[in-house]
């Protein structure tokens, strides 16, 4: 997930961006919505192995982006017109979603991402499954209370983005956990009396809790598995990839690669096994629809889902 945005009153737009010509829309092969600043595009290409291009309606982040000189344009995801993009097969939503204004708004731009990518919507979502949970033991996970505007206003669950793919007529959905937190002491989780919206005190810090600032949290080992985040597959095509993680999707939180049958991988994922020797990416097939459901009735008994 990205710090929250806070949007104050004063800023001052200071020059001008490019605008996201007609011929480069139709021929694109890859959408990143919600850029930011271009970070996720990078990691989208790198990953899908084609070129692609971002929307961000936040024009400061535009800017920069494009002075990086990548390929980020402004404008509200929001009101994305599918029939610009004939072209795409693959959709990015990475940490995006949970900071729409609701459920609603969320259903609309994932609809219309079914709608734009012809292959492939690639969700990056983080964990609000656990909430209850957590507050039952006196813990949250730092994210789940940045409730207001800038904010996580929209905390979708699992359920809901299956329900949502399925109303848009999408029903090959694969979900991935990422990693898993086993207990208290994972430095994502915060005592529930901590103040909201707390964040790294540096970006490359490795922990969000401090007992000096957040005050001591109680020692738990969970009986139940809560993860970080998930990657949401949702397939819009014939075929559904195979995922390839880098490292252990159960431990490291690192954004997967996409395989498909009889194609060759996306040339950055040829080239860590080529330096790195034989492949020691974490090659699978996303979760079954057979384990997705277990995963759900899992949850309601609060017992192992994915063993």
């Amino acid at each position: 997930m990205r710090t929250p945005r806070r949007t104050g009153k004063g800023h001052q737009i200071v020059g001008e961006v490019a605008a996201l010509d007609d011929a480069t829309a139709r021929a694109v092969a890859l959408l990143d919505l919600g850029s930011g600043s271009g970070g996720s595009l990078t990691s989208a290409q790198r990953r899908f192995g084609v070129e692609g291009v971002g929307i961000e309606r936040d024009v400061r982040w535009v800017r920069k982006a494009q002075e990086a000189g990548q390929r980020v344009f402004e404008g509200d995801i929001r009101d994305l017109d599918p029939t610009r993009f004939p072209a795409v097969d693959y959709v990015m939503l990475d940490n995006v979603l949970e900071h729409m204004p609701d459920l609603s708004t969320v259903e609309e731009v994932l609809a219309q991402a079914l709608r734009v990518a012809s292959r492939l919507v690639h969700v990056r979502h983080p964990s609000f499954e656990d909430i209850d949970y957590l507050a039952g033991l006196g813990l949250k996970q730092y994210w789940t209370d940045w409730n207001s505007e800038g904010g996580h206003t929209a905390p979708v669950r699992l359920h809901e983005f299956v329900a949502m793919a399925n109303r848009a007529g999408v029903y090959r959905i694969a979900i991935q956990p990422v990693k898993r937190e086993l207990d208290s002491n994972d430095v994502d989780i915060l005592p529930l009396s901590a103040p909201p919206f707390q964040t790294r005190t540096e970006p490359t810090h490795p922990s969000v809790y401090d007992e000096a600032r957040h005050g001591p949290k109680p020692q738990v080992s969970f009986d139940r598995p809560v993860y970080f985040a998930f990657d949401l597959l949702f397939c819009t095509g014939p075929v559904m990839p195979q995922s390839a993680y880098r490292a252990d999707s159960e431990s490291d939180p690192g954004r997967p690669f996409f395989v498909w049958e009889g194609e060759p991988p996306p040339p950055f994922l040829t080239k860590l096994r080529g330096a790195a020797g034989p492949p020691e990416v974490d090659l699978r097939t996303p979760v079954s629809p057979h384990l997705r459901h277990r995963y759900f009735t899992a949850r309601k008994q609060r017992r192992m889902p994915l063993s």
